[in-house]
This record gives structure tokens, sequence and C-alpha cells, in this order.
């Protein structure tokens, strides 16, 4: 299960990034920031993004209107189901049907 996001601690790295006008926390717990443009955006953004992956979370920026919305978030952990012996085992099975098949099939008896 996911932890939830540690909203100061990402208000702290964002601030040391950004300047930001204002926050609000949404109902998915992510958080979204109102921010200033600069010229050195790009680059902010960057340093931001690797400041936020070491606390595996994860930012999207993007501009509506004259302002910039930052979203910050956690990573989204995307565990399989399945388990690490079982694509193995399916190609053994696949494999051996088909063998079975074949034999059946060949007219090895006459």
């Amino acid at each position: 299960m996911e932890s939830p996001l540690d909203h100061d601690l990402a208000i702290s790295i964002v601030s040391k990034h950004m300047n930001v006008f204002n926050y609000f926390i949404q109902e998915d717990n992510s958080l979204e920031f109102t921010i200033a443009h600069s010229h050195t955006m790009k680059e902010d953004f960057q340093r931001l993004l690797d400041s936020l992956k070491s606390y595996e979370m994860i930012a999207m920026l993007r501009k509506s209107g004259d302002s910039l919305t930052l979203i910050v978030g956690n990573i989204p952990v995307h565990k399989s189901r399945l388990k690490s012996w079982m694509p193995m085992a399916l190609f053994v099975a696949t494999v051996s049907i088909v063998f079975y098949d074949g034999f059946l099939r060949s007219d090895t008896m006459g």
C-alpha cells in the first residue's frame, strides 16, 4: 500500500526551488501549488524533480492562463500480481502441451 504524502516535506522542497504563491491539498492527497514563472523555470523544475525523486514523490507542471500550476504527489507503485516463477511455469506448461498434442497426432505407431 502506498504511504500518504508528507505535505510538510513536499511544501518545504517545493518552496526551495519555486516561488510559491499558494497551495491546496487535493482530494487524492496530492498538493497543488500556484507558482511564479521565472526565467530559469526549466532548470528549477528539473532540480525539483531530482529532489522529490529521493522521497518517492513526483511533480507535474502545467500552465493555465497566466498562472503556473505545480502538482506534487507520490510516485504510483504498481505491483505485479505475477510471482517470479509464474512466467517460466507457463512457458513449460505451454511447451509440454504442444509436444503432447504433437505426440498424439503423429503416426509413429504404424
